[in-house]
Formats: C-alpha cells, sequence, structure tokens
C-alpha cells in the first residue's frame, strides 16, 4: 500500500467527519487463519463498512506480523557469520537461480573471489569449506584497524533478485488484488456520479414534458378565447347591421308621416284662429 500513496497529499474533508474505525488487522489475522485469500478477506472487510487504505494498511500490518513479504519490500537473505571473517576471503556462496520466474532475468555478474597476494596456495572459501592458510590462523595474526565493509552495491541488487518464486508469485497476486480493489471502489463511485446525472436528467426531461403539457394547454385556452372574442365580435355587427336596417324602415315611415303632421299642424292652426275671431265677436 505505501507504493499506491507514495507522493499523494491528503486532501482535507471541507465537513467535519465522524472518526475512522481503528486497522482490522486481528480481523485480518482471524480471516487468515480461516483459510480465507486475500481478495475474499478485502470484499468481507469492505462489507463491514472499511475503507480501502485501511484494510491495505492493516494487511501488511498482518504480512510483518506473520513474517511474509510486503509488496516489493523483500529484505535479500542475510550472510552468515562465517562468510564475514575478512573482505579479503568473502565470497558469495552459490546459488540456484529461480527458472519458474520470467520476470525476474539475471542482469549482473556474481563476483569474483579476491585472492590474497602473498601466497598461491590459498583455497576459495564457500559455505562449505575452510578456507586454508599457510600459515597461524588468520583468527591469531593481527589486523589493522578497517572500516566495516560494506557489500557492493551490484551485489544488493542480486540479492534482492534471488528472492524465491513463491515470495514473488504472493507478491504479485496481492498487488494484483490491491489494484483491483481500488479500481472496485473508483468504478463505484463513478457509477454514482453517473447515476446522479441520469437522475438529474430524468428530472430535467420530467419537467420539460410538463412544461410542453402546460404550454399545450395555454394554447388550447387562447384558441377558445379567440374563437368566443371573433364570435362576440361578429354578433355585434349582425346587430348594427340589424339596427341601422331598422333606421332606415323608421326614416322612410317619417318620410311619409312628417307631411301629413305638418299639414295637420297647419288646419289646427287655421282652426284656432277662427275659434279666436268667433270668441272676440
Amino acid at each position: 500500500m505505501a507504493i499506491f500513496n507514495l507522493g499523494k497529499k491528503k486532501e482535507e474533508p471541507l465537513f467535519p467527519q465522524p472518526s475512522a474505525p481503528a486497522v482490522p488487522v486481528q480481523d485480518v489475522l482471524s480471516m487468515r487463519r480461516q483459510g480465507l485469500s486475500s481478495n475474499q478477506i478485502i470484499q468481507a472487510l469492505q462489507r463491514s463498512g472499511y475503507k480501502s487504505h485501511q484494510i491495505f494498511d492493516a494487511m501488511n500490518q498482518a504480512d510483518l506480523q506473520t513474517g511474509q513479504p510486503v509488496g516489493h519490500d523483500v529484505q535479500p537473505p542475510q550472510q552468515p557469520a562465517e562468510a564475514q571473517i575478512s573482505p579479503y576471503y568473502q565470497q558469495e556462496p552459490l546459488r540456484p537461480w529461480p527458472q519458474q520466474n520470467p520476470m525476474v532475468q539475471p542482469s549482473i555478474e556474481q563476483p569474483a573471489v579476491r585472492e590474497p597476494a602473498h601466497d598461491e596456495s590459498f583455497t576459495p572459501f564457500t559455505s562449505e569449506t575452510q578456507p586454508v592458510f599457510p600459515g597461524p590462523h588468520p583468527a591469531q595474526q593481527p589486523y589493522p584497524a578497517q572500516q566495516p565493509y560494506a557489500q557492493p552495491y551490484q551485489e544488493q541488487a542480486y540479492g534482492e533478485q534471488q528472492s524465491s518464486p513463491g515470495q514473488q508469485i504472493d507478491s504479485t497476486d496481492h498487488i494484483e488484488e490491491i489494484a483491483e480493489a481500488i479500481i472496485d471502489e473508483k468504478w463505484k463511485e463513478l457509477m454514482k456520479h453517473i447515476n446522479k446525472i441520469i437522475e438529474w436528467k430524468q428530472r430535467v426531461d420530467q419537467r420539460i414534458i410538463e412544461m410542453e403539457g402546460q404550454f399545450k394547454e395555454l394554447k388550447d385556452e387562447f384558441d377558445k378565447l379567440h374563437e368566443s372574442v371573433l364570435g362576440k365580435i361578429t354578433e355585434y355587427d349582425q346587430n348594427i347591421r340589424d339596427v341601422g336596417t331598422e333606421m332606415k324602415g323608421m326614416e322612410k315611415v317619417f318620410q311619409k308621416i312628417i307631411p301629413e303632421l305638418s299639414s295637420s299642424v297647419a288646419e289646427l292652426g287655421k282652426l284656432k284662429d277662427e275659434l279666436k275671431e268667433r270668441r272676440r265677436k
């Protein structure tokens, strides 16, 4: 898990969140005693509510407690005590090259044995044979004070490549399970966002459909109002025409009646004058 968290900056939450539960190291150890695989352990802890980084930290701590390799952090095997007598008689013991893992290829040659320059009868030292010295035992000979011998970088890198195939396969499977769990978690988060977008689109579509229905109702009402207004205007026009026709008829009647009325009024005036004259006499 240290590989994936390298260089990442922890983002501060915008809102205070409740404290996260402890790292489930004991749960991981208990499930491994039951014979569950790493993938099954990850799925079970995710169902229990743990985050991915808590699960991976717990698995790494469990690996450290049980002595199993953690990712690629496999330390090279320590040399035996008898191989550290002197840098002049040090030789790396031969190891069988792992042929089952094609990912590890030999790229560094094994360092050659350094022989002493003062004697030609030196026998190379290995983990199974003891060195033969022509004089007294080297432990009894005084040696000048020397700095601690540091193993060359190439030899250390070669020792790191000599890890067993089973450990490398387990490390690869462990990394694959971690990557699958991270991808699964990110995929679930992506699907949540996509589902939110789909729900928002459905709500927008529903509102658009409702607005279209309202616009249609308004259009129908406007059409009805327009028809009723046109009907009223047509009715008023017809009434005005009828009134005009009636007024024309009355005009014709008045044209016939007025002369007669005027003559009758003139006759009445004459009769009135005659009656006044008779009363005076």
